[in-house]
């Protein structure tokens, strides 16, 4: 029995609307019987996606990883009812595989890192190749939202400023609710505490993947990168949010042609 309500078809969710939108994506890493890491994520996703097109399962940065998506909606329980849904298809397919979905973010014990695909080889080098490994070890809850219609410029690549507006107001109103909300979220989808052999935390992903000196952890995937990992303070205006997003794009650029200077950014994003 599907659990998505039945007046909200999939094809509904794909088209754009004026009112933003809220989508939801979960990783999770793949264990065998015995508990032990399973590099076996490419050989699961092709097996879901020729049994059911509807879920939508990709490729994440390591082979240990899989990442379970949603279609966005205005109405938040849609996506969920539609996560759960997936889900549960991937869990039949996996255990016919003779492999489980470990869903507590952070494996305990050390394990053999693979990369999926070359595509990740750059944020490995801006990074550094045992730094990165983190982003391997860990998995996230996503909540996603979508930009309402005309906010964004695709030219430029960032948001518009509309001053004044009801878009703005909302824009600004929503951002600094994300803001507001990531400590509940990150209570609710807490990790495992224990790391690598180590008991780092209550939940030691948010230690291990934003690192830094507020959580007192130097060795965190963004402990030196926290305008890209770190919690973002509050912006007063919708300015002062394209200016911070406008700062962090060329921040990363430098970083991109740094690693490889004939690289073409454009081309990437």
């Amino acid at each position: 029995m599907s659990l998505i309500n039945p007046e909200h078809d999939n094809q509904k969710y794909k088209k754009p609307l004026k009112k933003a939108k809220i989508g939801f994506e979960i990783e999770l890493h793949l264990i065998d019987e015995g508990g032990r890491i399973q590099n076996k994520a490419p050989d699961l996703i092709n097996e879901v996606k020729k049994r059911d097109k509807d879920v939508l399962i990709v490729k994440e940065c390591g082979k240990n990883m899989i990442e379970v998506c949603s279609y966005p909606d205005v109405a938040t329980y849609n996506p969920a009812l539609h996560l759960v849904d997936s889900l549960e298809k991937v869990y039949d397919v996996a255990r016919g595989m003779g492999l489980y979905l470990y869903p507590f973010a952070v494996y305990p014990l050390e394990f053999k890192e693979e990369l999926s695909s070359n595509s990740y080889r750059l944020q490995e080098k801006i990074f550094g190749k045992d730094k990165f490994k983190i982003a391997t070890n860990c998995t996230g809850f996503h909540c996603h939202y979508t930009l309402p219609k005309s906010v964004f410029d695709f030219k430029i690549k960032n948001l518009r400023v509309l001053k004044g507006t009801k878009l703005g107001r909302s824009m600004i109103g929503s951002y600094n609710l994300g803001v507001a909300i990531d400590p509940a979220l990150s209570l609710f989808a807490q990790s495992s505490p224990f790391y690598k052999g180590s008991h780092l935390a209550k939940d030691s992903r948010v230690v291990v993947y934003r690192g830094g000196a507020k959580l007192r952890y130097s060795g965190g995937l963004y402990s030196k990168k926290q305008q890209f990992g770190g919690l973002p303070p509050y912006k007063q205006t919708l300015t002062d949010l394209v200016d911070s997003q406008k700062r962090k794009w060329e921040r990363w650029k430098r970083l991109v042609k740094k690693t490889n200077p004939r690289i073409d950014i454009n081309k990437l994003y």
